[in-house]
């Protein structure tokens, strides 16, 4: 262990990444004593170690991963690799078929079934293998909506410790099937009036995503206090986005965005606390309200 200050060492992330006061009082009040947890997670293993933070969108999760990735370098001379789960999307060609063959709103990245879990999962279980070789993670790029280059992908290699694998809906479990009848919004009454969607979605979810969800030994959730939140934090994020961008969406666009990802979100909000290790809850104003560990 090394003698970091902690104040200097978040004051440093917080101007680098650009991030405001609140993210300095999230991280000097509650992040640094999860990154303490994850620390002692890797003593009691003793070994290779998968983490997984499960954040809805807007709450954060990319940063808050990152800000471990460097806390945990810094104080501990640990080795950190954050891969998302966005970072396994299917190639553009690939969801064009599949919205073609199953349907149309599969086009459109996010849910389960428009990610290449097998190949994930081979990288991180090969990595956890402590395999003599070197690990090759996908990445994906947004700006061109397709996979990037081979020699842009995540090098899981012998040094690693820990990777992290954040994502909206890591460590969530399927819904019943009689749940997915009624729709939950505009999205799925208007273009999903067959079931056969939310179906697809949640059968993907029974199978390979478990697969995958089940290489973290552990599971940090970041709970919004409503779905509500979601919607306005997402919108934030957008703002902070240049105006010229063609990325940018208004807040018409953040809502019809956010319903893809609805069903699933309000269904962890009430599931995914009782499995998870770690819960760190928010407030409406994006301020940790308590972090809850499983006894």
């Amino acid at each position: 262990m090394k003698n970091i200050n902690n104040y200097d060492l978040i004051n440093n992330f917080v101007k680098a990444e650009e991030l405001d006061e609140n993210f300095f009082i999230n991280a000097d009040s509650y992040l640094v004593d999860i990154g303490d947890q994850i620390y002692n997670w890797f003593l009691k293993h003793e070994k290779k170690l998968c983490i997984g933070i499960n954040g809805a969108q807007g709450t954060g999760k990319s940063t808050i991963s990152n800000f471990f990735k460097e806390y945990l370098k810094e104080k501990y001379n640990l080795s950190i690799i954050v891969i998302s789960l966005d970072d396994l999307y299917k190639t553009k060609s690939d969801r064009e078929l599949l919205s073609k063959k199953i349907h149309p709103l599969l086009k459109t990245r996010g849910v389960p079934g428009t990610h290449d879990i097998d190949l994930g999962y081979d990288s991180i279980n090969s990595f956890l293998s402590n395999s003599k070789n070197d690990c090759w993670c996908p990445k994906f790029n947004k700006n061109t909506d397709d996979r990037c280059k081979k020699e842009e992908w995540h090098n899981l290699n012998f040094s690693t410790d820990i990777v992290i694998l954040e994502g909206w809906c890591v460590g969530a479990s399927p819904q019943n099937n009689e749940d997915l009848l009624n729709p939950v919004n505009e999205l799925e009454k208007n273009y999903d009036k067959d079931c056969i969607w939310r179906t697809f979605v949640n059968e993907s979810l029974k199978s390979d995503y478990q697969k995958l969800f089940n290489l973290c030994s552990y599971l940090i959730m970041l709970k919004p206090p409503s779905f509500e939140s979601i919607y306005e934090w997402r919108y934030q994020q957008e703002n902070k986005i240049s105006n010229d961008s063609s990325f940018k969406m208004n807040k018409d666009e953040v809502i019809n965005f956010v319903q893809y990802f609805q069903r699933l979100t309000i269904w962890m909000l009430d599931e995914l606390p009782k499995k998870s290790d770690v819960v760190v809850e928010f407030n409406k104003n994006h301020i940790i309200k308590g972090i809850y560990y499983k006894v």
